[in-house]
C-alpha cells in the first residue's frame, strides 16, 4: 500500500472538510476514523452561522455561507435556508438595548435591528417573559454540524477520497512527525504518511 501524502485522523467536521479540500486540490489523502463520520461532537451539537461581532471577521461568515450554499446545491440531503431565521438579544434593561440598537443600525444596517419592547405580542408569542425586551436581528442560519459533515464527506468521496480502516482505541501515539500509532494496538499497526493531520482527541 502506497502511503498517502496526507493522513487525516478524525471524521468530524474539521477532519472531513480538510480531507475534502485536499482531495479536490489533487492531494493523495486518506481519512481515518475510529467509529463513523460525525460520530462524536460533530454529530451531537447544534450550530448556527451568524455575523461575528467584529467587523473584520464578517468576510469569514460570507465565505462560510457561500461554501454551505455550494454544499446544499450539490447535496440534496443538506438544506440551508435562503433567509436567516433571526436572532434575539434579550434584556430587562430597555435603555441598554436602545443603545445597542442604535450602534448596530449605524455599523451593521444589513442586520436590520428591530427593538421590541416588553409586553409586545411578538415576544409573548415566542415565549419571552412579559418584562423582557428584545432586539431582533436579521441574522442566523441554523446548521446541524452532523449534516454539514455528511455533506462534506459526500463531496470528499466525489473527489476520490478513500477511507482508511476504522482504527479502534481511545488514543493515538505519535512516533515521528509522519507516523501515528493506535495506542491500543501493537506498534506493527502503524499509520504512515508524508504528513499527518490529527483532527480528533489525542
Amino acid at each position: 500500500m502506497i502511503a498517502p501524502d496526507v493522513a487525516v485522523i478524525g471524521g468530524g467536521i474539521m477532519g472531513v472538510a480538510s480531507a475534502a479540500f485536499l482531495a479536490e486540490a489533487g492531494v493523495n489523502v486518506t481519512l481515518y476514523e475510529r467509529w463513523e463520520i460525525a460520530a462524536a461532537a460533530s454529530g451531537r451539537n447544534s450550530g448556527v452561522i451568524q455575523r461575528p461581532p467584529d467587523a473584520p471577521f464578517a468576510a469569514l461568515q460570507e465565505a462560510s455561507l457561500e461554501l454551505y450554499r455550494e454544499l446544499a446545491h450539490d447535496d440534496r440531503a443538506f438544506v440551508l435556508d435562503d433567509e436567516p431565521a433571526g436572532l434575539l438579544i434579550v434584556s430587562s434593561d430597555e435603555a441598554s438595548l436602545e443603545t445597542v440598537n442604535r450602534r448596530l443600525a449605524e455599523d451593521h444596517p444589513g442586520l436590520q435591528p428591530l427593538l421590541i419592547r416588553a409586553g409586545e405580542t411578538y415576544l409573548a408569542d415566542n415565549g419571552i417573559a412579559a418584562d423582557v425586551n428584545a432586539l431582533r436581528l436579521e441574522d442566523g442560519y441554523p446548521v446541524a454540524p452532523a449534516a454539514v459533515t455528511e455533506a462534506l464527506a459526500s463531496r470528499a468521496r466525489r473527489a476520490g477520497l478513500p477511507t482508511g480502516p476504522q482504527l479502534g482505541g481511545s488514543q493515538w501515539r505519535r512516533l515521528r512527525h509522519d507516523v501515528y500509532c493506535d495506542a491500543n494496538r501493537p506498534l506493527t499497526h502503524q499509520l504512515q504518511a508524508e504528513a499527518v493531520m490529527l483532527a480528533a482527541p489525542k
